[in-house]
Order: C-alpha cells, then sequence, then structure tokens
C-alpha cells in the first residue's frame, strides 16, 4: 500500500505531466530537453544535470558545444511508469 508521500508525489507527477506541451514536446521528435524532463519527474532541472553527473539517469543526446543534455521521451515515462 503506499504512504501519504507516494501519493502525493504520484499526483504531482500527474499534474506536471499533464502541464507539459506534448505538441512542443513532438516538435523536437522524441527528445525531451532537460527542463521538459524536470517537470515530468516533479524536479529541478538541476536536479537532472545532477543525476547524469552521478550516473543516475544519462541523456541520450548531448550537445558538448552547448551542454544541453536530451532524453528519450519514452525511456522518461518508462521510468515514471515503472517507478509507481
Amino acid at each position: 500500500m503506499y504512504d501519504n508521500n507516494k501519493i502525493k508525489r504520484i499526483r504531482k507527477l500527474i499534474e506536471e505531466y499533464d502541464s507539459v506541451d506534448v505538441e512542443e514536446i513532438e516538435d523536437n521528435g522524441d527528445l525531451l530537453s532537460t527542463p521538459e524532463t524536470a517537470r515530468l519527474f516533479g524536479v529541478t532541472p538541476q536536479t537532472i544535470r545532477n543525476w547524469d553527473v552521478n550516473g543516475k539517469l544519462k541523456p541520450d543526446r548531448y550537445n558538448k558545444f552547448t551542454g544541453h543534455r536530451f532524453y528519450s521521451r519514452k525511456k522518461i515515462l518508462d521510468i515514471i511508469n515503472q517507478d509507481f
């Protein structure tokens, strides 16, 4: 059974997911930017960057000139769905 904190986190993830502009994501193909990925997880973009540095969530693409990270939409949604 879920505890109250887990239920709150699930609700927040659902709210954040509903607020993401799906058309904006599809315009970029199936890749999410760091801020888009952060919104889906309910964390800050800096947390996503830290997860990369710590090896917890590696980007699918990385632009070495700009430092921008991009994540597979399917991979991120699969992770969120597995976690709960």
